[in-house]
């Protein structure tokens, strides 16, 4: 979980549920390093008590080394 973070995250094709190709998106990382954003996705999720959580409009941001799930969002 990131508070800074402005979008929700991911670099790995395995957990989406969804993708909508996208060219041309950039997000600004914390460190002001850039990275492409290829496209948005929807993805689900198991939780520690096995629930299931369902985020929308997930960036897909392959270059990523983690997933960022933005806690700004919830708030």
């Amino acid at each position: 979980m990131d508070s800074g973070c402005t979008y929700h995250m991911c670099h790995l094709k395995d957990y989406f549920e969804t993708l909508e190709l996208k060219e041309g998106g950039m997000v600004l990382l914390g460190n002001n390093k850039s990275c492409a954003e290829q496209g948005i996705i929807t993805i689900r999720l198991k939780v520690h008590d096995n629930h299931e959580i369902l985020l929308q409009n997930v960036r897909y941001v392959p270059k990523l080394k983690r997933y960022l799930l933005s806690m700004s969002i919830y708030v």
